[in-house]
């Protein structure tokens, strides 16, 4: 299982700075890097009452989940995104 901590910790120290991929790229802002690792941690793995499953994520005014079907595939994705002010 892939530890998405430990990824977004590793690419801290890298893309925090300017010229990170060496094109020129954009320092990315330590409040992107938080709103992701928010996102990452309201990450739900809900069964479903047919013998399927689907993800969910709730967060900063963000209702998305993806449906798995018995099959093992992405069937629907459902999203909301709240205006932000």
């Amino acid at each position: 299982m892939r530890d998405f901590e430990k990824e977004l910790i590793e690419l801290e120290s890298d893309v925090m700075k300017k010229n990170w991929d060496s094109y020129g790229a954009a320092a990315i802002n330590k409040k992107v890097i938080n709103g992701v690792r928010e996102f990452l941690n309201n990450i739900c793995i809900v069964p479903v009452a047919d013998g399927t499953m689907q993800i969910e994520v709730h967060s900063n005014g963000i209702d998305l989940e993806i449906y798995f079907n018995k099959g093992g595939n992405v069937v629907d994705i459902y999203e909301k995104v709240e205006e932000i002010k």
